[in-house]
Order: C-alpha cells, then structure tokens, then sequence
C-alpha cells in the first residue's frame, strides 16, 4: 500500500491530533490508524522486516526476531502501535475464493 501525498499529510495530522506514538524508522511499514476510543497507529510487520532487511543487512530470520523483542513486544504506553501482518490477511483471504 501506498499513500498519495494528500493522504499521507492527511494521515499524519490524525496520528499527531490523537498523539499517537510512531515507530522510528519504519514510515513505509505505516498503514494507517485504527478506529475506535483510543486510535493508534498501524504498521505492516512484513514491510517492517523488509525495511530491516534492506537498511541493515538483517536476514529475514534476525529482523523478524529484532522487530519481536525490540519493537512488537514493547508497550509504551496507551498509545503504543499495533502491528499487523497483512501478507497472512491476503494469504486468508486468497484461501476463501
């Protein structure tokens, strides 16, 4: 997924109004902001992975534990990030059809 620039601008103004947290490094994993009384901001793991794969060296096997230990499992608070893994959403629901 990939956002025009209005959308972009549009998304990060929402994330800023509900002080959402971010994940540093990762704005190409961002894809978007949930719904509900306490929105935050939604990351793909699989783009995560991807951005650690390619800006440092990681295989897929350390950047999938890295993202595990140091990021996913990390709560910071009501407004810490969700993360999602899209590939395994498409992979259901390619199954289905």
């Amino acid at each position: 997924m990939s956002f025009k620039k209005e959308d972009w601008d549009e998304l990060m103004l929402e994330l800023i109004e509900e002080e959402c947290l971010l994940a540093d490094g990762f704005e190409i994993a961002l894809v978007g902001i949930s719904a509900g009384i306490n929105p935050v901001a939604v990351y793909d793991v699989n783009k995560m992975v991807n951005v650690l794969k390619q800006r440092d060296e990681m295989t897929h096997e350390e950047a999938l534990e890295y993202l595990s230990f140091n990021v996913i499992s990390a709560y910071v608070g009501e407004k810490t990030p969700i993360f999602i893994n899209l590939d395994f959403m498409r992979a259901c629901a390619f199954q289905n059809q």
